[in-house]
């Protein structure tokens, strides 16, 4: 989707009073780069940022780790379609729509 990163673990969840189980991924990075940086630029007019940890897409929150968030991405939605992503920043949620382009 143009943007990535590692999940939390159980002791940073806590400190975000984040539910343990619950899927949590920081963004570490947005693509900015190569012959996807049309991707980055995407993510950034959505209004996302790094350091937002998404807790869920479109209502789903059962991904395993971040490989398997972005093949859900990849196989399950497609150009064009908007996703509904929750994210925690500065200590509340707030949903931020990213619709999918071509990179």
């Amino acid at each position: 989707p143009g943007f990535g990163g590692k999940l939390l673990g159980s002791e940073a969840k806590a400190k975000l009073k984040i539910p343990n189980k619950s899927f949590a991924m920081r963004i570490d990075y947005i693509v900015n780069w190569g012959h996807r940086r049309a991707l980055g630029k995407n993510v950034l007019k959505a209004g996302l940022r790094k350091g937002d940890v998404v807790l869920s897409v479109n209502g789903k929150s059962d991904f395993k780790n971040g490989d398997h968030f972005h093949s859900w991405v990849r196989l399950a939605c497609s150009v064009g379609q908007t996703l509904k992503i929750k994210v925690f920043r500065n200590g509340k949620t707030d949903l931020v729509e990213l619709k999918l382009v071509e990179g």
